[in-house]
């Protein structure tokens, strides 16, 4: 922080900040969760078990794209260095801060896929009340988060893969807010695939499999099931 008197007039502020977090970490047990919620990353490092990974979300497409890439290219951290918390999970716009129908239900599943992708920590920023049957579907799924962030196949976050061994998440993003695009993965072997939200059986593939007409701001989510 800038300016104030400091306890140690020639620590710099981010040995402050450490030492103040040290003294923090000290006062927890072992069972505790000290999460650092939109706190300097790097400074940070090993006085945190949890740490926002992103800014903070609103209800809004921009929102949804900017967190996205900030989470999934921090998805790495999450279980090598701490507990990864992309911050909350919405699924309406029947909030006070919000206006009615301004997101497309494309735009949603890609929020959900992004949060999904990250592996980490599931914190619904909704009313219950305010859900419906199949948002608080999705909801549910999300809450048996993988445990570990997602493999990109290169920098531009369109394709990616959990690998838990019995079970992968396949992860198409189309980040374009005009264009309709196809993209493909490499399977990690004969699988029997499903559309994860949508519970469609996709049937068995191998090698390589391709989702055709990715609408603009929309994502997939395949769930993969090793077939011998």
């Amino acid at each position: 922080m800038q300016g104030g008197h400091h306890y140690l007039p020639n620590a710099t502020r981010i040995e402050a900040y450490r030492q103040g977090m040290q003294a923090v970490l000290r006062g927890c047990d072992e069972q505790s969760v000290l999460l650092g919620c939109n706190a300097p990353i790097w400074p940070s490092f090993g006085l945190v078990t949890s740490m926002r990974t992103s800014g903070d979300i609103r209800r809004r497409w921009h929102s949804f794209k900017s967190l996205a890439q900030q989470n999934l290219s921090r998805c790495w951290q999450n279980g090598t260095l701490w507990h990864s918390d992309p911050d909350c999970i919405v699924l309406t716009t029947d909030s006070p801060w919000n206006v009615k129908g301004n997101v497309t239900e494309n735009e949603w599943l890609f929020h959900a896929t992004s949060i999904h992708a990250v592996g980490g920590f599931i914190l619904s920023g909704d009313k219950a009340e305010l859900l419906h049957e199949k948002e608080l579907g999705i909801l549910k799924k999300l809450l048996e988060p993988t445990g570990q962030g997602a493999r990109f196949t290169n920098a531009t976050l369109q394709t990616g893969v959990t690998d838990l061994g019995d079970v992968q998440y396949y992860y198409f993003f189309n980040w374009s807010d005009t264009e309709t695009i196809d993209l493909s993965i490499s399977l990690t072997g004969r699988s029997s695939l499903a559309d994860y939200w949508a519970d469609e059986d996709l049937g068995v593939h191998e090698e390589t499999y391709t989702v055709n007409k990715l609408p603009p701001r929309s994502a997939r989510l395949i769930q993969g099931m090793p077939v011998k």
